[in-house]
């Protein structure tokens, strides 16, 4: 799996187990409900993350290698 797309699902988290998905590329949140995900550092291959117009309030779920590559 390479793209997940969850946009405008009305979500309010994600499971811990999505950092299992080794070969995702790009991650589309947007237009949900998150205050909060599990953390997202083994994603090393996360090249998209689309968070747009939810309720987060702090990017602790990323490493800070990863903040300096993923596009907005």
């Amino acid at each position: 799996l390479i793209l997940l797309n969850l946009s405008h699902n009305c979500l309010s988290s994600v499971l811990k187990d999505i950092g299992n998905l080794a070969n995702l590329q790009d991650l589309l949140l947007a237009f949900n409900q998150l205050t909060s995900l599990p953390s997202l550092c083994l994603l090393n291959k996360l090249e998209k993350l689309d968070l747009s117009v939810n309720f987060l309030s702090d990017v602790t779920f990323l490493c800070s290698d990863q903040s300096e590559v993923l596009s907005s």
